[in-house]
């Protein structure tokens, strides 16, 4: 390890980004590069889940071509590491404070948990996905003492200016989601990268499908005359694979769009196309209810096709002039917090604050190895029933066909991707 993280950087961006999503990966691309048009050199912290399918995959593709990536961390030290390299790290955007969405993926690794008391941390357009927090009692004591240790936090929506003040006891302030940070002209740079050059179409990116959502694809090709339809399902599930640019083609080309993704509105705002947001409860809605609010677009978003099929005006054109004006006053606002957050000078602690901060991080360390010994000796002991079940689906692999064989294959494979991780941790922490 001593040959790497060498390479400087001005800041270390760490959000989702391979996450196979379209969003995660656009609001990081934008936050990269509105960075550097403040004249800094930023580098992607390259941390993502081992359970995370990643190679060959969407966001695989898209990072190799578009993001300056650091080098791989595949763990709390190696992202410990990156302070050698970097003073400054944010974190965001998207819903990398969602509870359920970063815990598992490294408990407060994304409350910068990892950065050094001394580095400069700022969080840009966090998102805690809903309107409340969804910790219990010992998450967010943890949580709230990693936040205090933030210089500067800007959140995307209202409800978490919110919380940060009403959970967790810090300031916040309420900042454009980063793909609305660059100029619109900067997408069209991915767009030209598209093989696609067909127009004209309904476009519909719906994440969670259902029998109402064809309908009211239908219903708006029907009213506005359109004959075809590109419907670009959800990335993660690996039903289609349309890379980003081409998917950015698809919203700025079609003649109207049908989502219930958040980005997916974002995009149709930024490319001024009229649209219907169908309201996913399930992933949240407070975020497209704040977005709503601040463009003034409340009435774009409905709860089925009925209610759809009974509001002509949705059909009708948006005013994108009004729109666009409040887009510049919040992207000008939103430009000038990033930079400050960026320049202004690291808080100044006491020593009081310094001691009280070393001590609650010696402690952290003890509990973090008492976990990872409970852990390895849990995983160890569980390997052997593990072995037996992996033989059980081999047995059941030879013998069945069709959907079941495939089924049953990659139960198989997802067994032994468990069983050779588990001999991992363990030998490496034998020296223990």
């Amino acid at each position: 390890m001593t040959e790497k993280f060498e390479k400087k950087y001005d800041c270390g961006i760490l959000n989702f980004w391979s996450s196979n999503n379209y969003g995660a990966l656009l609001t990081c691309y934008a936050l990269q590069e509105s960075v550097k048009e403040l004249g800094l050199v930023p580098g992607i912290i390259n941390y993502h889940c081992r359970w995370e399918k990643f190679e060959g995959l969407l966001s695989d593709r898209f990072s190799r071509k578009y993001l300056d990536l650091t080098e791989p961390c595949a763990d709390f030290e190696d992202l410990r590491r990156l302070n050698r390299q970097m003073q400054t790290f944010i974190a965001g955007s998207d819903q990398i404070w969602r509870y359920k969405y970063f815990w598992p993926r490294g408990k407060n690794i994304y409350q910068l948990s990892f950065a050094s008391l001394n580095a400069r941390k700022i969080a840009y357009a966090a998102s805690f996905g809903l309107d409340r927090w969804e910790g219990g009692y010992e998450n967010t004591l943890r949580t709230k003492y990693y936040m205090s240790r933030f210089d500067g936090i800007s959140v995307r929506e209202d409800d978490g200016v919110d919380i940060c003040r009403e959970v967790f006891g810090v300031r916040a302030e309420q900042v454009l989601d980063p793909v609305f940070l660059p100029e619109p002209g900067k997408w069209d740079l991915l767009i030209g990268n598209s093989s696609c050059r067909d127009e004209g179409y309904v476009t519909s990116y719906v994440l969670d499908q259902s029998p109402d959502t064809l309908r009211l694809v239908e219903y708006v090709c029907e009213k506005n005359g359109i004959g075809k339809t590109i419907n670009l399902v959800n990335a993660s599930k690996n039903e289609v694979d349309a890379d980003v640019e081409d998917w950015l083609y698809h919203i700025k080309n079609c003649r109207f769009f049908i989502t219930d993704s958040f980005h997916g509105v974002c995009f149709a705002i930024l490319f001024n196309k009229p649209f219907i947001c169908l309201a996913n409860m399930a992933r949240g809605y407070s975020r497209f209810k704040s977005l709503f609010k601040l463009f003034g677009l409340e009435d774009r978003c409905v709860f089925s096709c009925e209610e759809a099929e009974g509001r002509a005006e949705l059909l009708h054109d948006i005013d994108y002039a009004r729109v666009n004006r409040i887009l510049a006053g919040e992207r000008e606002r939103s430009l000038k917090w990033l930079k400050n957050a960026l320049t202004a000078p690291v808080r100044e602690r006491s020593p009081e604050e310094m001691r009280l901060f070393e001590t609650a991080e010696m402690l952290q360390r003890q509990i973090n190895e008492l976990t990872r010994d409970k852990q390895i000796l849990y995983e160890a002991l569980y390997l052997p029933k593990l072995k037996r079940k992996l033989r059980k689906y081999k047995l059941k692999t030879l013998f069945s066909f069709g959907k079941k064989h495939e089924k049953y294959k990659k139960a198989k494979r997802e067994l032994k991707n468990k069983i050779r991780f588990i001999r991992r941790v363990v030998k490496q922490n034998q020296q223990y």
